[in-house]
């Protein structure tokens, strides 16, 4: 789904179909064998992809940005 496409494209984690048994161990295994460092330049990813697209911060800039599209400027 969104979510899983969102995690790969970041280069912050894996994804696998919920209901391929088979490719959800695969990701697991695959996931098992990363070094410490893979899994913390991963997590430093995640957190860049949040900061950048999902956090609280970000929303409340987009929302502002769209508001004052929809205000013409000599309302503003």
């Amino acid at each position: 789904g969104e979510a899983a496409r969102m995690v790969v494209d970041a280069g912050a984690g894996v994804s696998a179909p919920p209901d391929d048994i088979e490719a959800v161990a695969e990701a697991m295994i695959r996931m098992a064998r990363l070094s410490p460092e893979e899994r913390e330049i991963m997590g430093q990813r995640a957190r860049a992809a949040y900061l950048e697209h999902y956090s609280f911060a970000r929303g409340m800039a987009l929302t502002t940005e769209a508001i004052e599209r929809a205000i013409p400027p000599d309302q503003r």
